[in-house]
């Protein structure tokens, strides 16, 4: 899962409420800030399942973080 973002420091609060949710996973998740073109790309894996992923995404969506869901 991932949210596209220009601005660093936004970026990094971003990076920041992502790897507070890894904290309270089941399993051990990880979440980085990785640069991406011209922005940034908070990034948080791995997920059992794409289902997974995207309730996930739907909670963080619900607190106005937009992100997507990436296979890799």
């Amino acid at each position: 899962m991932t949210a596209t973002l220009t601005d660093k420091r936004q970026s990094q609060r971003v990076a920041a409420q992502l790897h507070a949710v890894a904290l309270l996973q089941p399993v051990p998740m990880r979440a980085e800030l990785l640069p991406s073109g011209a922005g940034w790309r908070a990034v948080f894996w791995p997920f059992a399942s794409e289902g997974d992923a995207e309730k996930v995404r739907l909670a963080l969506a619900d607190k106005g973080l937009r992100t997507e869901v990436l296979e890799f």
